[in-house]
């Protein structure tokens, strides 16, 4: 059996840690931790309280654009007609009054009601109307150093995060890792660590 310094000991430990940082098995244990993250926020809905993010308005109507607000088409309507391109409803008189150019816009009684017709989840928050917020934080892990960092890389995506959090935030953090994520992680860390060790 060799036997060692103290000084000899902490340079020998200090070479396994580096070569732990540098190991496959950090990054891998890393991006498995990612994407259950990714799963629970864009699939689940749920923060890291393990909450859902937040519920859509119910009860406050509005018009959307069909060719500027959705990526996916719906049928222009006013809130009487039900598609009826050949009249629409004045807000002032409240009466029904005839067009000849139809609607631009489709009347939904709720934020809700209007993902529901877009096919989007509807029964929760989960921040995923367009896929560009998923798509940057699914591939936003990056190796720095001896840290890998995780975040968004388009600058658009930065106001999406603070702002889902600025809104969504009192009921929990959504992008921080839960105490089962933290848990994984911490267990993917040591069977790695312990491969190098020995």
């Amino acid at each position: 059996m060799a036997t060692y310094t103290i000084a000899e000991y902490g340079k020998m430990l200090d070479k396994k840690a580096q070569s732990f940082i540098d190991s496959k098995g950090y990054g891998q244990a890393v991006s498995s931790v990612l994407a259950d993250v990714v799963v629970r926020i864009f699939e689940e809905g749920k923060n890291s309280n393990g909450d859902f993010i937040g519920n859509y308005n119910t009860t406050k109507p509005l018009y959307v654009n069909p060719t500027t607000s959705s990526p996916r088409g719906f049928p222009t309507h006013g809130k009487n007609d039900s598609g009826n391109k050949k009249k629409t409803f004045s807000i002032k008189t409240r009466e029904q009054f005839k067009t000849t150019t139809g609607h631009k816009t489709a009347w939904f009684p709720s934020y809700r009601a209007f993902r529901k017709q877009i096919g989007a989840e509807a029964r929760f928050v989960n921040l995923n109307l367009y896929g560009l917020l998923y798509s940057d934080l699914r591939k936003g892990l990056e190796k720095r150093g001896n840290k890998y960092v995780w975040g968004v890389k388009r600058a658009f995506n930065v106001g999406k995060v603070e702002g889902a959090e600025h809104r969504f935030g009192s009921k929990g953090k959504i992008f921080a890792l839960t105490s089962n994520e933290h848990a994984k992680l911490n267990r993917l860390m040591a069977i790695n660590l312990v491969k190098i060790l020995s």
